[in-house]
């Protein structure tokens, strides 16, 4: 299963597991993303887990090639995955890849454990979607 998404945010959130078999793209339409910093993002949460096979894929070549070519300010790129204000995050198993910015941003957020998962950028393997 292939699945595009604009910015998702969640807030309040409890005892959740959320399991990626499939890939969760980014969508490719970047010149209508909203300015905002981030793909998806949970704050404000605890005991959340996600796990899983499958993909989480930002399509950063598009951005990147806007930054580089066009003189865009590096700011207006989403980060894929961010935690604000979250405690005991366990991630494994998902393979993190090509984010616009940044892969994964904690930011005020303790008791993470992160494991058994790849982060990977390929550059050019990305023209081949």
């Amino acid at each position: 299963m292939k699945l595009s998404i604009m910015p998702v945010s969640w807030s309040n959130l409890r005892n959740i597991q959320l399991t990626i078999d499939g890939t969760i793209y980014l969508s490719e339409h970047y010149k209508d993303y909203p300015q905002t910093d981030t793909g998806i993002r949970i704050d404000n949460s605890e005991y959340i887990t996600i796990d899983g096979k499958g993909t989480l894929d930002g399509r950063g070549f598009m951005w990147w090639v806007r930054d580089i070519f066009q003189g865009q300010n590096e700011c207006c790129r989403p980060d894929m995955l961010r935690f604000d204000l979250c405690r005991r995050i366990d991630m494994s198993g998902v393979f993190v890849t090509n984010a616009p910015h940044y892969h994964i941003i904690l930011k005020d957020s303790e008791e993470i454990y992160m494991h058994d998962f790849e982060i990977y950028v390929d550059v050019f393997g990305q023209l081949s979607l």
